[in-house]
């Protein structure tokens, strides 16, 4: 046993400074007075606003009754009338008669110029632009009906 005066005064602090030192033990940090952090509030990070882009849908328009002049033929007209049934005239004159429905943007027809209108259909698509009327053949077995509608401008003449 160590005699209590040898742990007292400077050989108590040298003796404790050699076993820390000893053991390795690293003498403590001075401690600073410290102050409490203060939290700013959150801020927000501002996110640039893009528009979402749209894409144009085609116009809706309704497939137009009413008469039509040939802008390339002489003397033909058809009357396309809101019961489905069609009626071409040449110089003036009853000609053809036929039927027709549209299912979007495909315009069925079939007439007595080739045969009976329900035996002979054929299909075009069809675009009005308020004025013009033009349809593309998509399938017709009439050689005469696809020569006299195939991309040819038919101008509304009377509703």
């Amino acid at each position: 046993m160590i005699p209590h005066k040898l742990l007292s005064g400077r050989f108590g602090l040298a003796l404790a400074f050699l076993l820390l030192t000893a053991c390795n033990i690293p003498p403590a940090a001075p401690v600073s007075p410290t102050s409490t952090p203060t939290r700013s509030p959150p801020t927000a990070t501002p996110v640039a606003v893009v528009p979402t882009p749209t894409i144009p849908s085609a116009q809706v328009v309704p497939f137009p009754y009413g008469l039509f002049d040939c802008v390339e033929c002489l003397n033909m007209t058809t009357r396309y009338l809101d019961d489905g049934t069609s009626i071409v005239y040449l110089q003036g004159a009853k000609y053809i008669t036929g039927k027709w429905r549209v299912d979007g943007d495909v315009f069925f027809t079939g007439d007595s110029f080739c045969g009976d209108a329900d035996t002979m259909p054929a299909s075009y698509n069809w675009h009005f632009d308020g004025e013009i009327l033009t349809l593309q053949v998509i399938e017709d077995g009439c050689a005469d009906r696809v020569s006299s509608l195939d991309g040819k401008p038919w101008r509304l003449v009377e509703e």
